[in-house]
């Protein structure tokens, strides 16, 4: 019985992450909500607004779904699970960022091709410092 316990336990913990990022998480953010509108977090908002923020972060979610990787979703979708309590705003925000860096990445790379520019060869592109003035 203990074994199997054991091993279910570790199959969770292996394979939450890679099922998670298979589909939009289902949070509970009402703990939340509930403690931004008692006044137990800096922000204030009551419980309504809040949950109408999470809802509509959450149909965010679902329609950028697609745009991020299973990487930056398992990632993400960990993030915001691990302590304290889950906020979809949270996790949108995580994948958004995972998103924006990896384009800018992917962005820079074709950019400076090789990471050397064909006129300085410099990395980046960078332009070199300014020569030195003959010595009188």
């Amino acid at each position: 019985m203990h074994r199997q316990m054991l091993s279910l336990a570790a199959a969770l913990l292996l394979g939450g992450p890679a099922l998670a990022a298979d589909n939009v998480p289902t949070l509970n953010v009402a703990p939340s909500c509930r403690a931004i509108a008692d006044g137990s977090s800096p922000i204030r908002r009551d419980f309504d607004s809040c949950m109408k923020s999470e809802n509509n972060a959450r149909q965010q979610t679902e329609n950028q779904w697609s745009e991020f990787t299973p990487a930056a979703r398992s990632h993400c979708v960990s993030l915001s699970t691990t302590g304290g309590v889950p906020s979809y705003t949270e996790l949108l925000t995580c994948l958004e960022m995972e998103r924006d860096v990896a384009r800018l990445r992917r962005d820079a790379a074709t950019t400076t091709g090789s990471g050397v520019s064909n006129d300085t060869g410099l990395a980046g592109g960078m332009t070199p410092p300014p020569k030195a003035l003959p010595r009188r």
